[in-house]
C-alpha cells in the first residue's frame, strides 16, 4: 500500500527535524544598540560546552558559529560569523570574527578556559544601523547555527570573503551603504548550505542606550 501525501509530508518533516538538533540552555542573549557600532548581540549562549560542538572544535577543522537577526523594524537583516579552528600542532584555538559591518578580526587562545572566557564576554555587531532609525519596543529574531566546515571549503570561503569585502570597501562597492554588509550576508548564506549540528533562536527586545 502506497502512503498518501499527507503521511509522506509528516515523515519528511520528522526526518528534517531529526537532522537538525536544537540546543538551548542558560540565559537569553542581549540585543542592544552600542553607539556608532550598531546592533550588537552579547551574552552569547554557552554552546562551546556542548559535547557535540566540542567534538567538532577539537577536530582540527573549522567550526563556524553563524548569527543572524531579522525584524520588520530593522532597515535590513544582519549577520555575523565566528570561525574557530583548533591548531593541532601548536595546540591553540584560531578565531576569526566577521561582523555585520564587514570587519574581520583574528585572534587566538591557548586554552579552553581562555576561549570560553572570551566567548562569554564577546559582543558581535550584527547590523551597522544608526540608533535613530530604531523605535522603542522593537523585537527582533536572533538565530545561531553551528556549522562544521572541511578544510577545502574553508580555503574557498576565505578567498571569496577577502575578495568580496575588498570590492565592497575599495572597489565598485565603495560609497555604497551596506556594501560590506551585503558581502557578509552572502557569506552567511553560503555557510548555511551545510548542515548545522546545533541551532537555536530567540525573540529579543532591542535595548537602546537610554534603556528603552
Amino acid at each position: 500500500m502506497r502512503p498518501d501525501r499527507a503521511h509522506v509530508a509528516v515523515l519528511t518533516g520528522l526526518v528534517v527535524a531529526a537532522s537538525l538538533t536544537v540546543w538551548a540552555a542558560g540565559e537569553d542573549p542581549r540585543l542592544a544598540i552600542h553607539g556608532s557600532d550598531g546592533l550588537v548581540v552579547s551574552n552569547l549562549p554557552a554552546i562551546l560546552a556542548d559535547d557535540e560542538v566540542k567534538r567538532h572544535l577539537v577536530s582540527g577543522l573549522t567550526t563556524s558559529f553563524v548569527f543572524q537577526v531579522r525584524s520588520p523594524g530593522l532597515p535590513r537583516a544582519g549577520a555575523a560569523r565566528i570561525d574557530i579552528r583548533f591548531e593541532l600542532w601548536d595546540e591553540v584555538y584560531l578565531v576569526t570574527i566577521v561582523d555585520g559591518r564587514g570587519r574581520v578580526d583574528r585572534t587566538q587562545y591557548d586554552s579552553d578556559e581562555s576561549l570560553h572566557e572570551w566567548w562569554s564576554e564577546a559582543g558581535l555587531v550584527l547590523v551597522d544601523t544608526p540608533t535613530e532609525s530604531l523605535q522603542a519596543g522593537l523585537q527582533a529574531k536572533v538565530s545561531l547555527a553551528v556549522v562544521p566546515f572541511s578544510q577545502a571549503e574553508l580555503v574557498d570561503t576565505q578567498k571569496w570573503l577577502a575578495e568580496s569585502i575588498g570590492q565592497a570597501q575599495g572597489g565598485s562597492g565603495a560609497g555604497r551603504p551596506g556594501g560590506a554588509s551585503r558581502a557578509v550576508s552572502a557569506l552567511i548564506a553560503t555557510s548555511m548550505q551545510r548542515r548545522a549540528v546545533r541551532s537555536m533562536s530567540w525573540s529579543l527586545p532591542v535595548e537602546r542606550p537610554d534603556g528603552t
